[in-house]
Protein backbone atom coordinates (compact mmCIF):
# COMPACT_ATOMS: atom_id res chain seq x y z
CA UNK A 1 0.00 0.00 0.00
CA UNK A 2 1.78 3.49 -1.05
CA UNK A 3 1.29 6.52 0.58
CA UNK A 4 -1.66 8.73 -0.74
CA UNK A 5 -2.37 11.80 1.77
CA UNK A 6 -4.54 13.10 -0.66
CA UNK A 7 -7.29 10.22 -0.23
CA UNK A 8 -6.01 9.77 3.36
CA UNK A 9 -7.63 13.19 4.18
CA UNK A 10 -10.88 11.91 3.34
CA UNK A 11 -13.59 11.71 6.26
CA UNK A 12 -16.49 9.20 6.71
CA UNK A 13 -19.74 11.29 5.64
CA UNK A 14 -20.89 11.36 9.25
CA UNK A 15 -17.69 13.23 10.60
CA UNK A 16 -18.37 15.60 7.85
CA UNK A 17 -22.11 16.08 8.83
CA UNK A 18 -21.45 16.43 12.43
CA UNK A 19 -18.39 18.62 11.50
CA UNK A 20 -20.59 21.00 9.50
CA UNK A 21 -23.33 20.96 12.08
CA UNK A 22 -20.84 22.27 14.93
CA UNK A 23 -19.45 25.14 12.28
CA UNK A 24 -22.73 26.37 12.18
CA UNK A 25 -23.94 26.36 15.54
CA UNK A 26 -20.42 27.97 16.67
CA UNK A 27 -21.49 30.89 14.19
CA UNK A 28 -24.12 31.93 16.44
CA UNK A 29 -23.23 35.82 17.72
CA UNK A 30 -23.66 33.95 21.20
CA UNK A 31 -20.79 32.21 20.39
CA UNK A 32 -18.74 34.56 18.92
CA UNK A 33 -19.72 36.63 22.66
CA UNK A 34 -18.17 33.35 24.27
CA UNK A 35 -15.06 33.20 22.06
CA UNK A 36 -14.12 36.86 22.67
CA UNK A 37 -14.09 36.30 26.37
CA UNK A 38 -12.49 32.86 26.30
CA UNK A 39 -9.48 33.72 23.65
CA UNK A 40 -8.67 36.54 26.58
CA UNK A 41 -8.07 34.04 29.37
CA UNK A 42 -4.84 31.77 29.76
CA UNK A 43 -6.19 28.16 30.51
CA UNK A 44 -8.11 28.51 27.58
CA UNK A 45 -8.85 25.18 27.19
CA UNK A 46 -10.34 25.23 31.02
CA UNK A 47 -12.43 27.67 29.84
CA UNK A 48 -13.79 25.79 27.27
CA UNK A 49 -14.32 22.84 28.88
CA UNK A 50 -16.79 25.06 31.25
CA UNK A 51 -18.45 25.77 28.48
CA UNK A 52 -19.95 22.24 28.15
CA UNK A 53 -23.21 22.83 29.53
CA UNK A 54 -23.75 25.77 27.06
CA UNK A 55 -23.09 23.53 24.45
CA UNK A 56 -25.17 20.66 25.30
CA UNK A 57 -28.37 23.32 25.63
CA UNK A 58 -27.24 24.42 22.14
CA UNK A 59 -27.58 20.74 21.02
CA UNK A 60 -30.77 20.38 22.79
CA UNK A 61 -32.58 22.56 20.70
CA UNK A 62 -32.05 20.47 17.46
CA UNK A 63 -34.14 17.09 19.16
CA UNK A 64 -31.32 14.82 17.83
CA UNK A 65 -30.71 11.26 19.10
CA UNK A 66 -29.02 10.78 21.97
CA UNK A 67 -25.59 8.94 20.62
CA UNK A 68 -25.50 11.75 17.81
CA UNK A 69 -26.08 14.39 20.40
CA UNK A 70 -23.16 13.82 22.58
CA UNK A 71 -20.61 13.27 19.71
CA UNK A 72 -21.94 16.70 18.39
CA UNK A 73 -21.26 18.19 21.65
CA UNK A 74 -17.52 17.09 21.53
CA UNK A 75 -17.25 17.83 18.36
CA UNK A 76 -18.23 21.33 19.31
CA UNK A 77 -15.74 22.14 21.54
CA UNK A 78 -12.98 21.46 19.16
CA UNK A 79 -14.92 23.31 16.46
CA UNK A 80 -15.40 26.32 19.32
CA UNK A 81 -11.64 26.40 19.48
CA UNK A 82 -10.98 26.85 16.01
CA UNK A 83 -12.64 30.54 16.41
CA UNK A 84 -10.41 30.59 19.40
CA UNK A 85 -6.91 29.86 17.66
CA UNK A 86 -8.02 32.20 14.54
CA UNK A 87 -8.27 35.33 17.32
CA UNK A 88 -5.14 34.14 18.72
CA UNK A 89 -3.14 34.26 15.85
CA UNK A 90 -4.19 36.98 14.09
CA UNK A 91 -4.65 39.27 17.32
CA UNK A 92 -1.00 38.96 17.75
CA UNK A 93 -0.33 40.00 14.32
CA UNK A 94 -2.70 42.97 14.09
CA UNK A 95 -2.72 44.39 17.50
CA UNK A 96 -1.92 46.80 19.09
CA UNK A 97 -4.65 48.89 17.04
CA UNK A 98 -7.51 50.86 17.80
CA UNK A 99 -9.78 48.31 16.31
CA UNK A 100 -10.80 45.06 18.04
CA UNK A 101 -10.25 41.74 16.08
CA UNK A 102 -13.18 39.95 18.35
CA UNK A 103 -15.97 42.57 17.49
CA UNK A 104 -18.76 40.73 16.41
CA UNK A 105 -19.00 42.91 13.70
CA UNK A 106 -15.50 41.27 12.72
CA UNK A 107 -16.43 38.01 13.90
CA UNK A 108 -19.27 37.09 11.61
CA UNK A 109 -16.92 36.77 8.29
CA UNK A 110 -15.42 33.85 10.12
CA UNK A 111 -15.41 31.26 6.94
CA UNK A 112 -15.20 26.93 7.66
CA UNK A 113 -13.59 24.19 5.79
CA UNK A 114 -14.80 20.84 5.92
CA UNK A 115 -12.89 19.90 8.01
CA UNK A 116 -14.29 21.86 10.85
CA UNK A 117 -11.40 24.59 10.84
CA UNK A 118 -11.47 28.13 10.19
CA UNK A 119 -10.80 29.27 6.25
CA UNK A 120 -8.21 31.51 7.25
CA UNK A 121 -7.32 32.63 3.85
CA UNK A 122 -11.21 33.34 2.56
CA UNK A 123 -11.66 34.77 6.23
CA UNK A 124 -8.70 37.41 5.63
CA UNK A 125 -10.54 38.21 2.25
CA UNK A 126 -13.71 39.00 3.57
CA UNK A 127 -12.18 41.11 6.68
CA UNK A 128 -10.09 42.81 3.95
CA UNK A 129 -12.92 43.82 1.95
CA UNK A 130 -15.10 44.65 4.72
CA UNK A 131 -13.20 47.60 5.39
CA UNK A 132 -14.14 48.19 9.23
CA UNK A 133 -10.54 47.52 10.32
CA UNK A 134 -7.44 49.58 10.07
CA UNK A 135 -5.68 50.12 7.04
CA UNK A 136 -2.42 49.03 8.58
CA UNK A 137 -4.81 45.60 10.07
CA UNK A 138 -6.00 44.91 6.35
CA UNK A 139 -2.85 45.80 4.76
CA UNK A 140 -1.14 42.98 7.02
CA UNK A 141 -4.10 40.34 6.50
CA UNK A 142 -3.91 40.80 2.82
CA UNK A 143 0.11 39.93 2.84
CA UNK A 144 -0.16 37.32 5.28
CA UNK A 145 -2.59 35.16 3.37
CA UNK A 146 -1.38 36.47 0.03
CA UNK A 147 -4.38 38.00 -1.63
CA UNK A 148 -2.04 39.73 -4.39
CA UNK A 149 -4.37 42.16 -5.45
CA UNK A 150 -5.29 43.44 -2.04
CA UNK A 151 -1.80 43.91 -0.89
CA UNK A 152 -1.23 45.95 -4.37
CA UNK A 153 -4.33 48.20 -3.43
CA UNK A 154 -3.79 48.56 0.30
CA UNK A 155 -0.30 49.80 -0.40
CA UNK A 156 -1.13 52.64 -2.45
CA UNK A 157 -3.54 53.63 0.37
CA UNK A 158 -1.48 53.35 3.21
CA UNK A 159 -0.03 56.96 4.28
CA UNK A 160 3.88 57.31 3.12
CA UNK A 161 5.03 58.11 6.97
CA UNK A 162 3.58 54.48 8.12
CA UNK A 163 4.67 52.66 5.18
CA UNK A 164 7.94 52.29 6.80
CA UNK A 165 7.82 50.39 9.22
CA UNK A 166 7.44 47.65 6.77
CA UNK A 167 10.25 47.55 5.68
CA UNK A 168 12.99 49.92 7.86
CA UNK A 169 15.02 47.67 9.57
CA UNK A 170 14.84 48.98 12.88
CA UNK A 171 11.22 48.51 12.81
CA UNK A 172 10.06 45.30 10.86
CA UNK A 173 12.56 42.56 10.93
CA UNK A 174 14.44 43.17 13.57
CA UNK A 175 11.34 43.66 16.02
CA UNK A 176 9.53 40.14 14.60
CA UNK A 177 7.25 41.43 12.29
CA UNK A 178 5.81 38.57 10.19
CA UNK A 179 8.41 37.31 7.30
CA UNK A 180 5.75 37.53 4.80
CA UNK A 181 4.79 40.99 5.26
CA UNK A 182 8.30 41.82 4.46
CA UNK A 183 8.50 39.37 2.41
CA UNK A 184 5.39 40.59 0.26
CA UNK A 185 6.67 44.94 0.75
CA UNK A 186 10.06 43.96 -0.69
CA UNK A 187 7.97 41.90 -3.83
CA UNK A 188 5.38 45.38 -4.36
CA UNK A 189 8.70 47.95 -3.53
CA UNK A 190 11.80 46.00 -4.69
CA UNK A 191 13.37 48.95 -3.13
CA UNK A 192 13.72 48.93 0.53
CA UNK A 193 16.39 49.92 3.13
CA UNK A 194 15.46 45.46 4.11
CA UNK A 195 16.66 44.16 1.03
CA UNK A 196 20.35 43.65 2.48
CA UNK A 197 18.99 41.78 5.20
CA UNK A 198 16.73 39.53 2.97
CA UNK A 199 19.29 39.22 0.53
CA UNK A 200 21.34 37.71 3.47
CA UNK A 201 19.02 35.62 4.58
CA UNK A 202 18.60 33.97 1.53
CA UNK A 203 22.26 33.33 1.24
CA UNK A 204 22.60 31.91 4.67
CA UNK A 205 19.86 29.11 3.94
CA UNK A 206 21.61 28.18 0.86
CA UNK A 207 18.46 29.80 -1.17
CA UNK A 208 19.32 31.67 -4.72
CA UNK A 209 15.55 31.51 -5.27
CA UNK A 210 12.97 34.98 -3.60
CA UNK A 211 10.06 32.36 -4.03
CA UNK A 212 11.89 29.45 -2.22
CA UNK A 213 12.65 32.11 1.10
CA UNK A 214 9.28 32.87 1.06
CA UNK A 215 7.92 29.43 0.62
CA UNK A 216 9.89 27.95 3.34
CA UNK A 217 9.28 30.53 5.59
CA UNK A 218 5.65 30.46 5.42
CA UNK A 219 5.98 26.85 6.33
CA UNK A 220 7.58 26.98 9.18
CA UNK A 221 5.72 30.08 10.61
CA UNK A 222 2.47 27.84 9.93
CA UNK A 223 0.89 29.97 7.47
CA UNK A 224 -0.73 27.63 5.38
CA UNK A 225 -2.38 29.35 2.89
CA UNK A 226 0.98 31.07 2.32
CA UNK A 227 2.72 27.99 1.82
CA UNK A 228 0.56 26.62 -1.01
CA UNK A 229 0.23 30.08 -2.78
CA UNK A 230 4.23 30.05 -3.01
CA UNK A 231 4.23 26.52 -3.82
CA UNK A 232 2.47 27.27 -6.99
CA UNK A 233 5.27 29.76 -7.76
CA UNK A 234 8.11 27.30 -7.54
CA UNK A 235 9.95 25.86 -10.26
CA UNK A 236 10.17 21.94 -10.88
CA UNK A 237 13.96 22.01 -9.27
CA UNK A 238 13.00 24.53 -6.87
CA UNK A 239 10.54 22.28 -5.59
CA UNK A 240 12.52 19.09 -5.97
CA UNK A 241 15.53 20.69 -4.01
CA UNK A 242 13.14 22.50 -1.05
CA UNK A 243 10.46 20.14 -0.21
CA UNK A 244 12.18 17.62 1.50
CA UNK A 245 14.30 19.89 3.91
CA UNK A 246 10.71 21.89 4.09
CA UNK A 247 9.39 18.85 5.74
CA UNK A 248 12.47 18.24 8.39
CA UNK A 249 11.69 21.65 9.41
CA UNK A 250 8.24 21.94 10.02
CA UNK A 251 8.05 18.84 11.65
CA UNK A 252 11.04 19.99 14.42
CA UNK A 253 9.38 23.29 14.32
CA UNK A 254 6.00 21.71 15.24
CA UNK A 255 7.63 19.51 17.87
CA UNK A 256 9.48 22.58 19.70
CA UNK A 257 6.38 24.21 19.86
CA UNK A 258 4.62 21.44 21.80
CA UNK A 259 4.54 22.94 25.39
CA UNK A 260 4.17 26.68 24.06
CA UNK A 261 1.06 28.35 25.02
CA UNK A 262 -1.87 27.54 22.43
CA UNK A 263 0.25 25.96 20.38
CA UNK A 264 -2.22 24.57 18.39
CA UNK A 265 -2.62 27.91 16.55
CA UNK A 266 0.15 27.14 14.54
CA UNK A 267 -0.63 25.34 11.27
CA UNK A 268 2.04 23.10 11.20
CA UNK A 269 0.11 20.26 10.91
CA UNK A 270 -1.88 21.18 8.35
CA UNK A 271 1.38 22.53 6.14
CA UNK A 272 2.76 19.31 6.73
CA UNK A 273 0.02 17.21 5.43
CA UNK A 274 -0.24 19.20 2.78
CA UNK A 275 3.54 18.57 1.83
CA UNK A 276 3.61 14.57 1.89
CA UNK A 277 0.33 15.49 -0.36
CA UNK A 278 2.94 16.99 -2.93
CA UNK A 279 6.02 15.36 -2.15
CA UNK A 280 7.46 11.87 -3.88
CA UNK A 281 6.10 8.76 -2.20
CA UNK A 282 9.91 8.07 -1.65
CA UNK A 283 11.01 11.23 -0.44
CA UNK A 284 7.22 10.99 2.43
CA UNK A 285 8.89 7.46 3.93
CA UNK A 286 12.64 8.89 4.12
CA UNK A 287 10.73 11.31 6.54
CA UNK A 288 8.96 8.89 8.21
CA UNK A 289 11.91 6.77 8.70
CA UNK A 290 14.43 9.64 10.26
CA UNK A 291 12.11 11.28 12.41
CA UNK A 292 9.34 8.10 12.84
CA UNK A 293 7.76 9.41 16.64
CA UNK A 294 8.22 12.89 15.67
CA UNK A 295 6.32 13.17 12.39
CA UNK A 296 3.41 10.68 14.18
CA UNK A 297 3.18 13.12 16.86
CA UNK A 298 1.96 16.33 14.44
CA UNK A 299 -0.66 14.46 14.02
CA UNK A 300 -1.93 13.61 17.05
CA UNK A 301 -4.80 16.86 16.84
CA UNK A 302 -7.74 18.33 15.19
CA UNK A 303 -8.59 17.91 12.52
CA UNK A 304 -5.78 16.23 11.41
CA UNK A 305 -6.06 12.95 14.23
CA UNK A 306 -7.88 10.72 12.33
CA UNK A 307 -4.65 9.78 10.09
CA UNK A 308 -2.28 9.48 13.27
CA UNK A 309 -3.34 5.25 13.03
CA UNK A 310 -2.61 5.14 9.23
CA UNK A 311 1.13 7.54 9.53
CA UNK A 312 1.97 5.46 12.62
CA UNK A 313 1.73 1.93 10.67
CA UNK A 314 4.14 3.62 8.38
CA UNK A 315 6.27 5.55 11.00
CA UNK A 316 6.54 3.09 13.93
CA UNK A 317 8.93 0.23 12.53
CA UNK A 318 11.65 2.81 12.27
CA UNK A 319 11.05 4.02 15.96
CA UNK A 320 13.58 3.56 19.01
CA UNK A 321 11.95 2.40 22.28
CA UNK A 322 13.22 5.47 24.21
CA UNK A 323 11.54 8.09 21.41
CA UNK A 324 8.34 5.88 21.16
CA UNK A 325 7.86 6.06 25.15
CA UNK A 326 8.53 9.90 25.12
CA UNK A 327 5.97 10.47 22.04
CA UNK A 328 3.51 7.94 24.52
CA UNK A 329 4.46 10.25 27.59
CA UNK A 330 3.15 13.08 25.14
CA UNK A 331 0.06 11.62 24.16
CA UNK A 332 -1.02 11.06 27.66
CA UNK A 333 -0.06 13.96 29.16
CA UNK A 334 -1.85 16.05 26.56
CA UNK A 335 -5.24 13.85 26.89
CA UNK A 336 -7.62 16.78 27.72
CA UNK A 337 -6.19 18.55 24.13
CA UNK A 338 -6.84 15.42 21.87
CA UNK A 339 -10.05 15.17 20.14
CA UNK A 340 -11.37 11.79 20.50
CA UNK A 341 -8.11 10.83 22.40
CA UNK A 342 -8.99 7.19 22.98
CA UNK A 343 -9.31 6.70 19.62
CA UNK A 344 -6.13 7.91 18.53
CA UNK A 345 -4.21 5.90 21.38
CA UNK A 346 -6.28 2.54 20.01
CA UNK A 347 -5.37 3.26 16.23
CA UNK A 348 -1.65 4.10 17.30
CA UNK A 349 -1.43 0.93 20.17
CA UNK A 350 -3.01 -1.22 17.13
CA UNK A 351 -0.25 -1.45 14.55
CA UNK A 352 2.84 -0.64 17.00
CA UNK A 353 5.47 -3.25 16.80
CA UNK A 354 5.72 -6.09 19.14
CA UNK A 355 8.96 -4.83 20.34
CA UNK A 356 7.23 -1.46 21.43
CA UNK A 357 4.40 -3.39 22.54
CA UNK A 358 6.40 -4.97 25.19
CA UNK A 359 8.09 -1.44 25.80
CA UNK A 360 4.84 0.04 26.56
CA UNK A 361 4.00 -2.22 29.51
CA UNK A 362 7.43 -1.86 31.15
CA UNK A 363 7.79 1.97 30.32
CA UNK A 364 3.54 1.98 32.06
CA UNK A 365 3.93 4.39 34.56
CA UNK A 366 5.18 7.03 32.54
CA UNK A 367 1.75 8.03 31.39
CA UNK A 368 -0.57 6.14 33.50
CA UNK A 369 -0.80 8.28 36.31
CA UNK A 370 -2.37 10.76 33.73
CA UNK A 371 -4.75 8.55 32.07
CA UNK A 372 -5.92 7.94 35.36
CA UNK A 373 -6.25 11.24 36.39
CA UNK A 374 -8.38 11.43 33.75
CA UNK A 375 -10.52 8.53 34.77
CA UNK A 376 -9.89 7.09 31.08
CA UNK A 377 -11.14 3.97 31.82
CA UNK A 378 -11.99 3.21 28.09
CA UNK A 379 -8.13 3.41 27.56
CA UNK A 380 -7.01 1.31 29.93
CA UNK A 381 -9.63 -1.38 29.76
CA UNK A 382 -8.49 -1.54 26.03
CA UNK A 383 -4.61 -2.00 27.54
CA UNK A 384 -5.64 -4.38 29.80
CA UNK A 385 -7.34 -6.75 27.33
CA UNK A 386 -5.18 -6.35 24.59
CA UNK A 387 -1.50 -7.27 26.41
CA UNK A 388 -0.99 -10.61 26.34
CA UNK A 389 0.07 -12.09 29.95
CA UNK A 390 3.82 -11.03 30.05
CA UNK A 391 3.37 -7.33 28.86
CA UNK A 392 0.38 -7.42 31.40
CA UNK A 393 2.64 -9.29 34.25
CA UNK A 394 4.64 -5.96 33.85
CA UNK A 395 1.83 -3.89 34.78
CA UNK A 396 2.13 -5.40 38.61
CA UNK A 397 5.65 -4.43 39.19
CA UNK A 398 6.20 -2.40 42.46
CA UNK A 399 6.53 1.01 40.24
CA UNK A 400 3.26 0.33 38.71
CA UNK A 401 2.02 -0.63 41.76
CA UNK A 402 2.84 2.20 43.73
CA UNK A 403 1.16 4.38 41.79
CA UNK A 404 -2.17 2.90 42.01
CA UNK A 405 -1.72 3.21 45.98
CA UNK A 406 -1.14 7.09 45.41
CA UNK A 407 -4.06 7.42 43.21
CA UNK A 408 -6.59 5.17 45.41
CA UNK A 409 -5.60 8.07 48.22
CA UNK A 410 -8.10 10.08 45.80
CA UNK A 411 -11.16 8.19 46.97
CA UNK A 412 -10.94 6.48 43.47
CA UNK A 413 -11.57 3.06 44.85
CA UNK A 414 -14.30 2.08 42.26
CA UNK A 415 -12.23 2.43 39.67
CA UNK A 416 -9.66 1.29 40.89
CA UNK A 417 -11.51 -1.99 41.25
CA UNK A 418 -12.89 -2.11 37.88
CA UNK A 419 -9.28 -1.92 36.48
CA UNK A 420 -7.91 -4.78 39.39
CA UNK A 421 -11.53 -6.45 37.49
CA UNK A 422 -10.17 -5.98 34.26
CA UNK A 423 -6.09 -6.93 34.16
CA UNK A 424 -7.33 -10.75 34.37
CA UNK A 425 -4.61 -11.51 36.78
CA UNK A 426 -3.22 -14.56 37.63
CA UNK A 427 -2.79 -15.76 41.08
CA UNK A 428 0.48 -14.80 41.68
CA UNK A 429 -0.10 -10.94 40.10
CA UNK A 430 -2.87 -10.88 42.62
CA UNK A 431 -1.22 -11.97 45.48
CA UNK A 432 1.85 -9.84 44.69
CA UNK A 433 -0.59 -6.80 44.53
CA UNK A 434 -2.82 -7.69 47.61
CA UNK A 435 0.95 -7.97 49.28
CA UNK A 436 1.81 -4.61 48.00
CA UNK A 437 -0.63 -2.67 49.36
CA UNK A 438 -1.23 -4.60 52.44
CA UNK A 439 2.17 -3.29 53.23
CA UNK A 440 1.28 -0.18 52.31
CA UNK A 441 -1.71 0.32 54.61
CA UNK A 442 0.15 2.56 57.22
CA UNK A 443 -0.26 5.45 54.42
CA UNK A 444 -3.82 4.72 53.42
CA UNK A 445 -5.14 4.89 57.33
CA UNK A 446 -6.51 8.58 56.63
CA UNK A 447 -8.88 7.79 53.89
CA UNK A 448 -12.21 8.56 54.18
CA UNK A 449 -13.47 5.45 53.50
CA UNK A 450 -11.39 2.80 54.93
CA UNK A 451 -13.71 0.01 54.29
CA UNK A 452 -12.99 0.44 50.45
CA UNK A 453 -9.82 -0.73 51.55
CA UNK A 454 -10.68 -3.66 53.54
CA UNK A 455 -13.37 -5.13 50.94
CA UNK A 456 -10.59 -4.46 48.24
CA UNK A 457 -8.07 -6.79 50.00
CA UNK A 458 -10.69 -9.04 50.95
CA UNK A 459 -11.04 -9.79 47.33
CA UNK A 460 -7.22 -10.28 47.53
CA UNK A 461 -6.08 -12.12 49.99
CA UNK A 462 -7.37 -15.55 49.64
CA UNK A 463 -4.74 -15.71 47.02
CA UNK A 464 -1.90 -14.17 49.52
CA UNK A 465 -2.60 -16.69 51.83
CA UNK A 466 -2.13 -19.51 49.84
CA UNK A 467 0.81 -18.69 49.30
CA UNK A 468 1.89 -18.05 53.39
CA UNK A 469 3.89 -14.32 52.37
CA UNK A 470 1.79 -12.28 54.15
CA UNK A 471 1.89 -13.73 57.37
CA UNK A 472 3.32 -17.45 57.83
CA UNK A 473 1.65 -17.61 61.19
CA UNK A 474 -2.13 -18.21 59.03
CA UNK A 475 -3.56 -21.48 58.94
CA UNK A 476 -5.05 -23.08 56.98
CA UNK A 477 -8.72 -22.96 58.61
CA UNK A 478 -8.82 -19.41 59.09
CA UNK A 479 -11.25 -17.74 57.19
CA UNK A 480 -10.56 -14.72 54.87
CA UNK A 481 -12.49 -12.34 56.31
CA UNK A 482 -10.77 -13.01 59.63
CA UNK A 483 -7.35 -12.98 57.80
CA UNK A 484 -8.34 -9.92 56.34
CA UNK A 485 -9.41 -8.32 60.22
CA UNK A 486 -5.70 -9.90 61.71
CA UNK A 487 -3.83 -7.67 59.32
CA UNK A 488 -5.76 -4.61 59.90
CA UNK A 489 -4.89 -5.17 63.53
CA UNK A 490 -1.40 -6.01 63.10
CA UNK A 491 -1.37 -2.68 60.92
CA UNK A 492 -2.81 -1.25 63.84
CA UNK A 493 -0.72 -1.87 66.38
CA UNK A 494 2.43 -1.23 64.44
CA UNK A 495 0.90 2.14 63.29
CA UNK A 496 0.07 2.90 66.90
CA UNK A 497 3.55 1.47 68.12
CA UNK A 498 5.70 3.21 65.87
CA UNK A 499 3.49 7.21 66.84
CA UNK A 500 4.65 5.75 70.36
CA UNK A 501 8.59 5.80 69.64
CA UNK A 502 7.95 9.13 68.10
Amino acid sequence: MELDFRSMSRLPLKDLALRKVAALLCSHPTMHAHAAVVALQLNRDAEVDALCEFFKNAVTTLSLPATISEDLVIVMQSVFKEILKWLVVNREILEPDELNLDNPENLKHIHWTPLGTVEFRETAAALVRHGKLSIMQRYKLACLYCLEDDVRDLWRMIPPRRKGSFYDNSKAWKVGLRKMVVIWTYTIKRQTNDVGSILEFIQERGHFSFNQLAFESAAVQGYFPATQYFFEKLTFAEREESLLRTARDVIQQRVATEWCPYHEALGLSDVLCFLFSVMPADQVKEVLKEKPCKTLQCFFYWPRQDLSGRVAEWALPHAEERDFGGLLFVLARRHSFIYNFEKVFRDIFRVTPSNLRNYIASMFQLYVQDLLNFEDTITIKFLLRTLNASELNQLVSGDVAELRCHKTKDDKWDFFARFVNDARLSREEKMKFASFFISHFDSLLDLESRQRFLKFVEDLVPVVSESNQVDESHSAEESDEALTKRLVKKRKRTRRGRSKRH
